[in-house]
């Protein structure tokens, strides 16, 4: 059985998208159809970035979401269809499009929304995240919890002053040996240090401009509520079903009787939960997982976490090649 994973925020960079675009016609109408919108132009930011905005969530995501949705589309046309579908954070999105949910403008449209509303939160916050490396969650949780202990204090007279609380929270359970943690600038560096006293490998930063995952993203959590409620200018995702099965962030599960919005709100706001999500693929009997990117970094959680599944990458329009004559063979 075969899934497609798709990467999230981070996996951005100048030129992503370029060449598919040269080479399909498919592709480039994928680019040219959700230009309004994405509300920006998405080939200048996507091929050249001449300002400097990739990396800006407003810009990332629907920069992201396009290029999944042409590569997709050239998949599909190939006949090549997945057994389940999943994504990594903002790739959730990507995923449910694939599964039908919504088309392609509705899916740039509303990640445009949830990357404004999660830019929105994160102004004025000093913040940052940071993949630990060789610990669990295990591990990393009771450093934490000392850590936001030592704060509380402090956090009741910011809170009367109505000033940022401080925070450190897990947001992402990547893959066997990786766990990203965010929150306040100042937590994230303390629990660096003593992360490392207790066997963290290593500390790496990431490129992504707040802390995305936590309770800091409340305010954005709630717009995508009023989103999803939204008649007029929002997208009722409850009125809509899936034509393939969709494994959710949040609950690293199908969503059984719960409801699409419900995860999605959840989601930006709680842990996204990747490696017990390929653990629960390979458990599902898939076998093959095409991460469609840009970049390779899904692929290698997969292999990270799981064994006796096979990855394909899918960052250029020579492995859409590739990935076509192999299954074709």
């Amino acid at each position: 059985m075969i899934a497609f994973l798709y990467a999230g925020q981070g996996s951005q960079k100048v030129g992503m998208g370029k060449d598919f675009y040269d080479n399909s016609t498919d592709f480039k109408n994928i680019f040219d159809e959700v230009r309004n919108e994405a509300g920006f132009d998405l080939e200048e930011i996507c091929f050249e970035d001449k300002e400097g905005r990739i990396n800006n969530t407003r810009y990332t995501q629907a920069c992201l979401a396009a290029f999944a949705a042409g590569v997709t589309k050239l998949l599909n046309k190939a006949g090549i269809s997945p057994d389940y579908l999943a994504g990594l954070s903002l790739g959730e999105y990507s995923a449910l499009h694939a599964a039908g949910l919504m088309d392609e403008k509705e899916l740039v449209k509303l990640v445009g929304f949830r990357g404004a509303a999660m830019q929105e939160a994160a102004n004025g916050l000093d913040t940052k995240m940071s993949a630990i490396l060789g610990l669990t969650g295990e591990d990393i949780k009771p450093v934490l919890d000392e850590i936001n202990k030592k704060y509380e204090a402090e956090n009741k007279e910011r809170e009367s002053k109505g000033e940022m609380l401080l925070s450190v929270e897990i947001s992402n359970f990547n893959c066997k040996g990786q766990v990203v943690i965010s929150g306040a600038s100042q937590l994230v560096t303390e629990a660096e240090e003593k992360l490392k006293e207790v066997g963290a490998k290593r500390c790496v930063a990431l490129k992504v401009s707040s802390a995305f995952h936590t309770s800091y993203m409340e305010p954005a959590s709630k717009k995508l509520e009023e989103y999803f409620n939204d008649n007029n200018n929002g997208l009722l995702v409850d009125e809509r079903k899936l034509s393939k099965p969709v494994l959710f962030n949040a609950i690293a599960d199908e969503k059984q009787e719960r409801k699409v919005s419900d995860l999605l709100i959840a989601q930006v706001k709680n842990p996204v939960r990747m490696e017990q999500t390929i653990v629960k693929l390979k458990d599902l009997g898939v076998d093959t997982i095409v991460e469609i990117g840009p970049g390779k970094t899904l692929a290698g959680f997969v292999k990270k976490t799981v064994e006796g599944v096979k990855v394909y990458s899918i960052d250029s329009y020579a492995d859409y090649e590739n990935l076509v004559k192999e299954m074709a063979s």
